[in-house]
């Protein structure tokens, strides 16, 4: 498990970078080509849900060869088994997209980063609570950057990452409204410039998210 000082690292690395960019149904064929194009554009934290074929296998070969230059965890993380699944596989972080506070507990107790997903008020708060290092507000659309600057009204102190329709439109809005970091799936891990190999494009639209948020 990790130490104290290794957590307060990489959820500052998040909040640092900022994006968190989703592998969902990335074939294993296509993980490498994809992580250099997004390491070229600026993005160097990947999240690769579990529900993913192979996805601790992915997880294990990108500690691996990019150990140094990546943070890599595990998104559609459900249970505490889950959570140890990839530890050992040499994830770095857990997100959720629930509010499971036994699972958020047991992170944090073994100083596992931990990112649930909530989505009242009551749930951001809850979660916070029970240890959550940032909540990832799911699903962010279609309540919008209005609906984050209003948690973070009476909630300044919660760290919050929207995840679920946040894209180049409206990132910068989200940003205003006081979201510390962001997940973001199709609209970056773009499946059909994968499919079609087009690793330059990707690297492109990679960095006109970085360059918005600099």
């Amino acid at each position: 498990m990790a130490s104290l000082k290794e957590r307060q690292a990489l959820v500052s690395l998040v909040k640092e970078k900022k994006i968190v960019a989703i592998l969902r149904g990335v074939k294993e064929e296509h993980v490498e080509n994809l992580t250099e194009a997004l390491l070229n554009g600026g993005i160097s934290i990947l999240e690769v849900t579990l529900n993913t074929p192979g996805a601790l296998k992915m997880i294990k070969l990108l500690q691996e060869k990019y150990s140094g230059e990546l943070a890599v965890g595990a998104g559609t993380v459900l249970t505490i088994q889950g959570v140890q699944d990839v530890i050992g596989a040499g994830g770095q972080f857990i997100v959720t997209p629930n509010f499971n506070s036994e699972l958020v507990r047991f992170c944090d107790g073994n100083h596992i980063p931990v990112f649930p997903g909530a989505f009242t008020a009551s749930e951001v708060v809850a979660a916070h609570e029970a240890g959550a290092d940032i909540v990832k507000v799911f699903p962010a659309m279609p309540m919008g950057p209005g609906y984050i600057k209003a948690l973070k009204g009476p909630l300044d102190h919660i760290s919050l990452m929207p995840t679920g329709g946040v894209g180049l439109d409206n990132i910068g809005e989200f940003l205003k409204a006081g979201a510390c970091s962001f997940g973001i799936g199709g609209e970056l891990v773009n499946k059909k410039l994968i499919e079609e190999g087009n690793w330059v494009e990707l690297t492109a639209l990679a960095r006109e998210y970085t360059s918005i948020l600099k």
